[in-house]
C-alpha cells in the first residue's frame, strides 16, 4: 500500500515503448578483445535443426516458426500497462497440479527463426516452486542470495574478482527533480567507465552506431560474465509473435566519437522468456539473456570486457534505501526536452516499497528504459529487479520493476550459466 504521494521526480514510464530491451561462470576460455570488439551477426540456419541439446543437457524443441510483428517506434507516452495481480496468479499456480504447473512455468525462446521450448518441463522445478510459494503464503521469507558480478572498474580488473568500485557520480543524482532550469546532469557522459558501460542498448536490427532516425529500444543490464537481466516485453509483443532479432551494444554513447567502443551485434543471444506471458500484466514480464555457447549462440562474454554488477534476490526495501535505474531513454529524457539518443540517463531516488512480486519505485524514467536494473549500493552495486511500467493510482503515482525473486531469480539460474 502507499503511504505517501508521489514527489514531483516520479515521471511515469510508458512501458509499451518496443517496448522500450551475478554469478560467476566457469567458462575455460574468453574471446580476445578484437573478437568482442567487432561487429558478429548471428546467421539464421538454412534448416534450424529440430532440437537442442544446452550445455546443461536439456533438449529443446523447436515449435512454430516465428511471427514477427512490428518493431514500435517512442512516440509519446503511450498507456501504462494494465497491472496483472501478482498474488492472484501466485494463487492460480498453487492449486495447480504439478503437471500442469511445469507447464505453466515453461520457457521459451527464439532461435533462428523458430521458437523453442524445453522437451520436458521441470516437474522436480515445478515442485520446489509450489515450496516457495508455500512458504510465501505463511509469511516466511527463504534465505536472501547475492551474486557477484566482475566489476573490473574504470582501470580494468581481474574477471571473477571482486574490486572495490567508486560510487561515481550516483550520489549526485539522487532525489532530483525532473524539471531542471540549467544544467541537467543526469546524462552519463562516461559511457566507457564502470558501471554505466555494463548496460546494454537493446534495439532494432536496422540501427548500427550512427544511424540517424528513431529506432525501437530497450534497455538491460548485464549481471555476470555472459548474461543479463531485462523483461519480456523488449522481445515480444505478446504470447504468438516475437520482434526481429535483436541489436545489442553495451556502453553506448551516439554522440561520442565511437558511438559503440566495444562493438555492436545483431542477434548472437538466446533470449528466455516465460511462455505464459501474453504481453499484459508484469507477472511474466521479465527476460534472462545468455551470450555464451550454453546455446548455439556467438559465445561472447561482454562481461569480460565492460564487468557487471552484482544481483540481490530476495532484497526486500525499508523505504530508506535509493534505488537507481539508468538505461537508454526512447523519447525526450528526463528533465530534458530533447536529447542525443540512444544515451545513457538515470537517477535514483527514497521511497521503495515491496509489492508482491514488483518493487515500487520513484526513479524517474521514461520510454525505452524498460529493462534497466533497478539497483541499490551496498558497499557495492545490487540489482534487485528489472524496470517495467508506471502505474497510476488517484493518491500516487509510481513505477514498477520486476523483483528478482521466486519465478524471475529461478529463470535466472536455470536458463542462464549463472551459478
Amino acid at each position: 500500500m502507499k503511504t505517501r504521494n508521489a514527489p514531483a521526480l516520479a515521471a511515469p514510464l510508458a512501458a509499451a515503448l518496443s517496448i522500450g530491451c551475478g554469478g560467476t561462470d566457469n567458462h575455460q576460455s574468453n574471446p580476445s578483445s578484437e573478437a568482442i570488439e567487432r561487429r558478429v551477426t548471428q546467421q539464421a540456419a538454412p534448416d534450424p535443426p529440430s532440437a537442442i541439446v544446452d550445455k546443461r543437457g536439456r533438449s529443446w524443441v523447436r515449435g512454430r516458426a516465428v511471427v514477427y510483428a512490428p518493431d514500435r517506434l517512442p512516440g509519446g507516452q503511450l498507456p501504462q500497462r494494465p497491472p496483472q495481480s501478482g498474488e492472484e496468479e501466485e494463487r492460480k499456480l498453487a492449486a495447480m497440479a504439478d503437471e500442469e504447473l511445469a507447464e505453466k512455468l515453461s520457457p521459451r525462446s527464439m532461435y533462428a527463426g523458430y521458437e523453442y521450448s524445453l522437451e520436458k518441463p521441470s516437474i522436480e522445478g515445478a515442485r520446489q516452486f509450489r515450496d516457495y510459494l508455500a512458504r510465501k503464503a505463511r509469511g516466511e521469507r527463504g534465505p536472501e542470495a547475492r551474486g557477484k558480478g566482475w566489476s573490473l572498474g574504470s582501470a580494468g580488473g581481474t574477471p571473477g574478482k571482486e574490486v572495490s568500485e567508486p560510487l561515481g557520480s550516483e550520489a549526485t543524482h539522487a532525489n532530483e527533480l525532473p524539471i531542471v532550469i540549467g544544467a541537467d546532469n543526469r546524462q552519463q557522459a562516461s559511457h566507457t567507465t564502470f558501471p554505466w558501460r555494463t548496460m546494454l542498448f537493446i534495439t532494432d536490427s536496422n540501427w548500427f552506431p550512427g544511424s540517424t532516425g528513431q529506432h525501437a529500444g530497450c534497455t538491460a543490464q548485464l549481471v555476470g560474465p555472459s548474461f543479463a537481466m531485462s523483461v519480456a516485453h523488449c522481445f515480444a509483443p505478446d504470447d504468438e509473435s516475437w520482434y526481429s532479432t535483436r541489436n545489442w551494444a553495451p556502453g553506448v554513447d551516439s554522440q561520442a566519437t565511437n558511438p559503440a567502443p566495444y562493438g555492436y551485434w545483431n542477434g548472437c543471444y538466446w533470449v528466455t522468456i516465460p511462455s505464459s506471458y501474453t504481453g499484459a500484466g508484469g507477472y511474466y514480464d521479465f527476460a534472462v539473456i545468455e551470450f555464451s555457447d550454453m546455446y548455439p549462440t556467438c559465445n561472447l562474454y561482454p562481461g569480460d570486457t565492460v564487468g557487471s554488477l552484482n544481483w540481490w534476490s530476495g532484497f526486500v526495501p525499508d523505504g530508506n534505501e535509493v534505488g537507481y535505474v539508468y538505461g537508454y531513454p526512447g523519447i525526450g529524457c528526463p528533465g530534458s526536452a530533447t536529447c542525443n539518443k540512444p544515451q545513457i540517463w538515470g537517477i535514483g531516488s527514497t521511497g521503495m516499497d515491496e509489492d508482491g512480486d514488483n518493487i515500487d519505485h520513484y526513479a524517474d524514467t521514461t520510454e525505452g528504459e524498460s529493462g534497466a536494473g533497478l539497483y541499490v549500493i551496498d558497499g557495492n552495486r545490487y540489482v534487485v529487479g528489472s524496470h517495467q511500467y508506471w502505474y497510476s493510482h488517484p493518491l500516487d503515482e509510481w513505477n514498477e520493476a520486476r523483483r528478482l525473486e521466486g519465478l524471475f531469480f529461478n529463470y535466472l539460474i536455470d536458463y542462464t550459466a549463472a551459478e
